[in-house]
């Protein structure tokens, strides 16, 4: 098993998707499979849904983590890449809120091993995912 020492959470840059969208995306740029270990439902699965429904918060399973991420140039190794779909913070539900905070108390607990929670744009000149990520962890106390 590899050595996990963080998660890092991205946003998807969509309003819609799942991880067949985000697949196929990252297929299309020439990569082996979805580059995320988990992706954080918004209820919005494609272009034509009307509405968001059940699917609020879901958490699909993508990458193996036993698997190197494709997420974060510098830190694949030893992280685990969560991706929330939607583009910014407003966009983003309270179910996919508490799923990621469910998910990353989950993943503190079985990697002993992680105790750094970070958004992409520490390592990255971007803002995904379009909210600070600090913020999130010390008000949720995850670490």
């Amino acid at each position: 098993m590899r050595e996990i020492d963080e998660i890092i959470i991205h946003c998807s840059v969509s309003i819609f998707g799942d991880y067949r969208h985000i697949r196929q995306w990252h297929l299309e740029r020439g990569w082996s499979d979805c580059g995320y270990h988990f992706i954080v439902m918004n209820g919005i699965r494609n272009y034509k849904s009307i509405y968001k429904n059940y699917l609020d918060g879901l958490i699909e399973c993508a990458r193996p983590i036993e698997k190197n991420g494709a997420h974060c140039l510098t830190k694949n190794a030893t992280s685990i890449g969560v991706c929330l779909i939607g583009v910014e913070e407003k966009n983003f539900t309270t179910n996919q809120f508490d799923s990621l905070e469910r998910l990353c108390r989950k993943l503190v607990l079985d990697y002993k091993g992680i105790n750094k929670i970070n958004g992409h744009y520490k390592y990255a000149n971007k803002n995904c995912p379009n909210f600070i990520v600090e913020n999130f962890v010390k008000e949720r106390n995850l670490l």
